[in-house]
């Protein structure tokens, strides 16, 4: 939504409802650089929600790309670690922990998943941060579709 309605925030309601939505996410960025789906373990909602789940790809990057916190040492950490999740075929897996180390998870069969959605944003932020990083991952999703599409 951030990337919807960030071009579009003329109005200062808009603005200030888009701030607090980046704080909030900023706010996500844990010590080791990562992002949970279910928030930081600090977060009060997580008593709610009944587990702290593994740091995933997807959260991290997204988070890193529209709300970057000032601390690039910590986006540092979270590529580092997200590039010992890449896959042989060039994409990036979804959580960033080996399966033994998962955490309110029920991987089912595939316990590790390269989806499209996720290899976007991580492409999104690399783009900007590691550009040749980029086009290598831009050139396995571009390969991945041609092999599973003939």
């Amino acid at each position: 939504m951030l990337d919807v309605a960030g071009p579009a925030a003329t109005t200062p309601p808009m603005q200030e409802m888009l701030g607090r939505t980046r704080a909030f996410l900023t706010n996500q960025i844990e010590a080791s650089g990562l992002v949970r789906y279910h928030g930081s373990p600090d977060a009060p909602t997580i008593g709610a929600l009944g587990c702290l789940i593994t740091p995933d790809s997807d959260d991290t990057a997204l988070v890193w790309r529209v709300a970057p916190g000032a601390n690039r040492a910590l986006l540092t950490k979270a590529l580092e670690t997200i590039r010992r999740f890449r896959r042989a075929d060039g994409l990036y897996q979804t959580w960033l922990a080996r399966r033994a180390d998962y955490r309110c998870l029920d991987p089912g069969h595939d316990p590790n998943p390269a989806d499209i959605g996720i290899q976007m944003h991580i492409l999104m932020l690399l783009a900007r941060e590691d550009p040749p990083t980029a086009k290598a991952l831009c050139q396995a999703t571009w390969a991945g579709f041609r092999i599973g599409h003939r």
